[in-house]
């Protein structure tokens, strides 16, 4: 067995077979002692920190009664883990995979042309935005939770989070104007933590990386940067350097070419006070 560099794929089989041992109710030490490997093996395998073999996860999947076809995408999840980006249909399940990333994370860069950044979304902002893209009420509740949690682990500290936000998002919101204005409010608060740094890319700026489009880069004191790109209806994990260095780069322009904090905030200030008395 041997150690992998935490690729997307990695850790999605990791999740999944931590979710797997959980719900069938066994500690990691039951497990191991149950295919005669070591603790740590199984530690390792469920952070998606060390490859198992093919017939070690045969093994794991029999114990937990997984068949037929979610068998098969498990099969394939691992047979792809080595490679270092991950390009799917759909968000969910990159998306939980971001989220560990986060949760190990020293610093994230949030770039986002023309809507709030997820993690500084309000509930109405976010289910207003979920219901938009097409989500039935049902997942729109779910995704909104999901994305307070990650709202409240941001907010929490421990992580510095930098934004950096088109005006655009916040001249033509993407939501009706009294939620718009509880939003702006609400970035105004949170611009004055210590750990969140909110910077606006005003409207009036020629070319800036963020007209190619939103990405998030998560940096780690000890593991390699990642990017995940979410489009609509796909998404995209990167961690192979080759394409990582060029987002490094983005997001240095960026923070360059985008307003100061304290200008910032003067503006969302602005742009509320308008939409306030504004008929």
């Amino acid at each position: 067995m041997a150690s992998t560099n935490e690729t997307p794929r990695s850790m999605e089989l990791g999740r999944l077979l931590r979710g797997y041992r959980v719900q069938a109710g066994m500690s990691q030490t039951e497990l191991a002692q149950r295919l005669g490997r070591k603790h740590p093996h199984i530690s390792r395998w469920e952070a998606g920190k060390l490859s198992l073999s093919e017939s070690d996860l045969g093994a794991l999947l029999g114990i937990y009664g997984i068949i037929g076809a979610e068998r098969d995408g498990i099969l394939e999840l691992h047979r792809d883990a080595a490679d270092p980006n991950w390009l799917a249909r759909g968000v969910g399940r990159q998306i939980a995979v971001v989220r560990e990333y986060e949760n190990g994370a020293t610093s994230i860069t949030n770039v986002q042309p023309s809507i709030v950044p997820g993690p500084l979304q309000t509930r109405a902002y976010a289910l207003e935005v979920l219901l938009g893209a097409g989500a039935t009420h049902g997942q729109a509740q779910d995704w909104a939770d999901f994305r307070m949690a990650r709202r409240e682990k941001i907010l929490s500290g421990g992580t510095e989070f930098t934004a950096i936000i088109g005006e655009y998002a916040l001249r033509y919101p993407a939501c009706s104007r009294e939620v718009a204005v509880e939003q702006a409010r609400q970035l105004h608060k949170i611009a004055e933590l210590d750990h969140i740094t909110i910077q606006i890319l005003p409207i009036g700026l020629r070319y800036t990386p963020a007209r190619a489009g939103a990405f998030v880069l998560i940096e780690s004191a000890h593991s390699k940067p990642v990017v995940h790109l979410e489009q609509y209806g796909s998404s995209t994990t990167l961690t192979d350097a080759r394409y990582v260095r060029s987002y490094l780069d983005a997001a240095d322009i960026l923070r360059r070419d985008a307003m100061s904090p304290a200008d910032t905030t003067g503006l969302i200030a602005e742009i509320t006070d308008e939409m306030e008395h504004t008929t």
